[in-house]
């Protein structure tokens, strides 16, 4: 198999050729693509195919069906207990209501247990005050 490329990073376009020395028989995966985002600005993202083809051996189109995707980056900021890529007051405030509290508890929140020991305590907001006005993205 000798995947073939073409690729311009600055419009997000990538052509793949892919071309098998042995046939296929029955249904399975002919090639899978892996990309890695090069920048903090993207978050979420629609992987869009199209003009996708396949044909046999004998250069004739098989009909087939591809499905459109997305991905989102996960790279979180520690502190950002709402999820908003900021580490603010909004997340001070989550971290206080839910402070000493462990599961089980009424105002347990596993977000304010940033570092997983099962209690929200000082440590968490020690986590969090030190990346108080961060954000992930700009």
């Amino acid at each position: 198999m000798t995947p073939v490329t073409q690729i311009d990073n600055t419009t997000g376009f990538l052509k793949f050729n892919v071309s098998l020395s042995s046939s296929l028989d029955g249904s399975g995966t002919v090639t899978v693509i892996q990309f890695q985002v090069q920048t903090d600005n993207v978050k979420n993202s629609t992987l869009h195919l199209y003009d996708v083809k396949l044909v046999d051996t004998s250069n004739q189109a098989l009909n087939f069906t591809t499905i459109d995707g997305s991905f989102t980056n996960m790279k979180t900021l520690p502190g950002d207990l709402n999820g908003d890529n900021t580490v603010d007051i909004q997340d001070a405030i989550m971290a206080a209501l839910a402070f000493n509290s462990a599961p089980g508890d009424k105002n347990w929140n596993p977000a304010a247990d940033m570092d997983g020991s099962g209690i929200v305590n000082v440590f968490d907001l020690i986590i969090l005050a030190q990346n108080f006005g961060r954000k992930l993205y700009p």
